[in-house]
């Protein structure tokens, strides 16, 4: 099974992966094939860690630190994956390049929505804490 997995699908052609176009791919199956699926996974289970003295102790900062750091692997490897790629990706546009340019502006408004979020939290939410108008 595994010989026929690592054959090429045309024994007669060779199989040439350039060398960025190799990382690059590797860079981004690493960046959001696993770091992001994880760094989204801390955010949402680990809020409350086991041992934690809920609801005394509100404030754990566990999982706020390994998704922070998560997703700034992941900004970090796809920047550098699209660098490796620009001069192969200018040689003429394809579908895969300008979806992987639309993934990366997302990317880049989602940590600038970070960046300028403010605090956490943000006063009292019942209706005395908040100015509602009629």
């Amino acid at each position: 099974m595994l010989n026929w997995l690592l054959s090429p699908i045309n024994a007669d052609a060779p199989h040439l992966v350039e060398f960025a176009v190799a990382w690059h791919g590797r860079f981004m199956v690493l960046a959001w094939g696993i770091l992001s699926p994880m760094a989204v996974f801390f955010a949402r289970y680990f809020k409350v860690m086991p041992g934690q003295d809920w609801p005394r102790e509100l404030d754990n900062q566990t999982w706020w630190r390994a998704h922070w750091m998560g997703q700034m692997l992941v900004l970090g490897l796809s920047v550098t994956a699209l660098v490796l790629v620009l001069p192969v990706q200018f040689r003429g546009a394809s579908l895969h390049g300008i979806l992987g340019c639309a993934v990366l502006a997302g990317l880049t408004v989602q940590v600038l929505l970070g960046l300028f979020r403010g605090s956490k939290g943000g006063g009292d939410r019942t209706r005395q804490g908040w100015q509602f108008e009629r």
